[in-house]
């Protein structure tokens, strides 16, 4: 993947910081899961259920990655003939880069990654429901315990190239870090409910819970480049990555390497109680439901960092939160829901502690310790009825959401390094809307031609803050004068509440026609996005993306299966012109049913067969523009077996028809999923 970002750093349009990164990964992971489920029912009032399951996950991996900063847009240099600053700046010997984008570079970065880890997972359920009589009266109690245990090594390798100065006076860093991040947890909890009928439909409902969490992380850094025993070629960058992913075998020494400052042991103890009392309204057209949830929380943690801080931090906070939800059902197919939820959350107790993590030089952060909770408030009404006459089908809704206390990171960039650093803070004004509105219908007397399509509208507002203080900073110190050094920095620093609305208008058109054997749709998507900034005139951007296109689905009584669909998608507003495409997708795929009840399947199924597909995304927020491109391996073939067993006999199932006998569901596999105007090829 590629990405190329843009960072509003004040609200002057001259100050700005451009970033363009390529990255490259490979993941496997080996996974076991495990469980049963016991249910009992000692009578007609009172059910038992017994659920425990194990999981084991290990897993390993690699990346690449290559960033690089800029003052300036790479693209408009050099009469904007470069295509790819990325490559160009990687060029060796330096004195080969070209000029114009060596004077606006800051700094590049080449970063090697490998991980492995190991994770087990044991958990239980135990669950006793007991009804008294048949209206409504109920309790039920839930026990469950847990107990996880994981391990993880990273390895990085960093040679990072500062261009203050120009060529002449380019410097380089070397890092070679190694990291072992074993934990282990373990929780219990109860939770205890009650439903009481009040009369003419209406339930009191009350619940009860309680739940305790112990979490114990242990996280070492090691700084190989350091390790210079015996002309040890961990600390020389062209033998470190001959020898990358092991560390020396004599622990003592390594110890010696330990990064006590980036270094850190937590024990967390969590005991949360919770409780809900509501109401509920029940009948066929109605179902209604409010409550308020009070959360009193204790949290207890043990913190060291050697060379920074060696503390116990205690936290008592009590969360509450009401939640209101309306179901109306005019008819079997008409029906209205109304959902209104709020909730809290709070700042992690490490975001609390005014550490420093400087492991990564480019990127230094430290917490807050007056850091807010945060509150959330979401709001929902759904609308959908259908006429099963005419094949007419109507849904529509809204959408609404705010958060208080928002918690962001505060950033602060120096121009001479192109380092960042980030604290988080409290920040108000977040908040989103949306609308979609979608219809479709059957057409003609035979219902043989449909049509449907479905609009959407979204208006976001998002909040951050923009440093005014982007020079000057200086060369961090280490140890502990680093502490003090940080907080004069964001003393000092005065920043500007940035503003961005990011407006999104969509359509989706669909018009078909289908009979036994076949059917044919074509179909067209558009979504334009618009976003507006109150300070910063380079946040104002535009960007199209659309894609129209055909799929045809030929069925035949001998079992035989045709399917294909082919579309255009089309990019345009994107900083870069790689992103700025026209890809043509073109999917098929051919199945065959056969022996007795057509009980066998096998298809085989062409993907992308033109090979241009590609995935294209945008973000933004208040002070940054992000544009990524990323490939995977869109184009192949696959073959699918599928062989439908009936392993009840005669017996009556779930699926079975009224004399008893057992059909099993019929696998059919439509173009139309196959990406047609859904994207992505499904069963049904």
């Amino acid at each position: 993947s590629t990405n190329s970002t843009e960072t509003f750093l004040t609200s002057s349009s001259s100050t700005r910081s451009f970033s363009n990164g390529f990255s490259r990964s490979r993941n496997s992971s080996t996974n076991f899961n495990t469980g049963f489920r016991l249910r009992w029912h000692p009578d007609t009032m009172t059910m038992i259920m017994f659920r425990p399951s194990y999981s084991f996950s290990k897993g390993n991996g690699n990346s690449s990655n290559l960033s690089t900063t800029f003052n300036d847009d790479p693209y408009d240099v050099a009469g904007g003939t470069i295509e790819s600053p990325l490559d160009s700046i990687f060029k060796e010997p330096i004195g080969t880069i070209n000029p114009e984008l060596l004077a606006i570079a800051v700094n590049r970065q080449h970063r090697e990654s490998m991980n492995d880890n190991k994770n087990h997972n044991l958990n239980g359920t135990l669950m006793l429901t007991r009804r008294f009589g048949n209206e409504g009266r109920n309790v039920s109690l839930r026990l469950n315990a847990g107990y996880s245990k994981s391990e993880s090594n990273n390895y990085s390798l960093s040679e990072i190239m500062y261009f203050k100065g120009g060529a002449e006076n380019a410097t380089s860093t070397f890092l070679n870090q190694y990291t072992t991040s074993p934990s282990k947890n373990y929780n219990y909890g109860i939770r205890l409910s009650y439903s009481e009928p009040l009369g003419n439909n209406w339930f009191a409902e009350a619940r009860y819970d309680y739940s305790h969490r112990y979490q114990d992380s242990d996280r070492s850094l090691f700084n190989l480049e350091k390790y210079d025993e015996g002309n040890s070629p961990w600390g020389n960058y062209s033998e470190a990555i001959n020898i990358f992913g092991t560390v020396p075998s004599d622990a003592d020494l390594l110890m010696m390497v330990r990064d006590d400052y980036n270094s850190q042991y937590a024990t967390y103890t969590y005991n949360d109680h919770g409780a809900n009392v509501g109401v509920r309204y029940n009948t066929k057209e109605i179902r209604f439901n409010a409550g308020i949830d009070l959360k009193p929380q204790h949290t207890k943690m043990e913190y060291t960092r050697p060379g920074q801080i060696d503390t116990v931090v205690t936290r008592d906070v009590f969360n509450w939160a009401p939640n209101v939800r309306l179901r109306y059902r005019f008819n079997n197919t008409t029906n209205l829901d109304v959902n209104y939820r709020s909730s809290s959350s709070q700042p992690s107790m490490t975001n609390l502690l005014e550490i420093i993590d400087d492991s990564n030089p480019l990127y230094i952060s430290t917490g807050n310790a007056g850091l807010k909770p945060s509150w959330n408030h979401n709001m929902n009404v759904d609308f959908n009825t259908y006429d099963t006459e005419a094949q007419r089908g109507i849904f529509a809704g809204i959408r609404g959401g705010m958060t208080q206390n928002s918690i962001t990171n505060k950033s602060i960039y120096d121009t001479e390094t192109g380092r960042n650093f980030s604290r988080p803070e409290n920040i108000n004004g977040n908040w989103n809307s949306s609308g979609y509105f979608g219809f479709n219908t059957a057409l003609g007397e035979s219902k043989l031609w449909n049509i449907s399509t479905n609009s959407s509208v979204s208006y976001n507002t998002s909040v951050g803050y923009i440093s005014t203080r982007t020079t000057g900073i200086g060369e961090p110190p280490s140890g502990a004068a680093a502490l003090d050094f940080y907080r004069n920095v964001f003393a000092e620093s005065e920043s500007t509440k940035a503003t961005t609305n990011t407006l999104n208008l969509g359509e989706r058109l669909r018009f078909g026609y289908r009979t036994t054997f076949w059917d044919f749709n074509i179909f067209g998507n558009v979504n334009y996005q618009k976003s507006r900034s109150d300070v910063q005139d380079r946040a104002n951007l535009e960007t199209w993306n659309f894609d129209y296109g055909a799929n045809l689905n030929i069925n035949t009584d001998l079992g035989l299966r045709f399917s294909t669909d082919i579309r255009v998608n089309s990019r345009r507003g994107y900083s870069s012109a790689n992103m700025n495409t026209n890809e043509v997708l073109w999917n098929a795929q051919i199945s065959h049913s056969f022996l007795k009840g057509k009980a066998a399947t096998i298809s085989l199924q062409f993907y992308d067969i033109l090979r241009e597909q590609s995935s294209i995304s945008r973000n933004i927020s208040a002070y940054q523009r992000n544009d990524s491109w990323s490939y995977g391996i869109h184009s192949y073939c696959m073959v699918h077996f599928i062989y439908k067993l009936n392993i009840f006999g005669g017996k009556k199932t779930e699926g079975s028809d009224s004399k008893g006998g057992n059909h099993a569901p019929a696998v059919r596999v439509m173009g139309r999923g196959m990406g047609g105007y859904g994207g992505g090829m499904r069963h049904f």
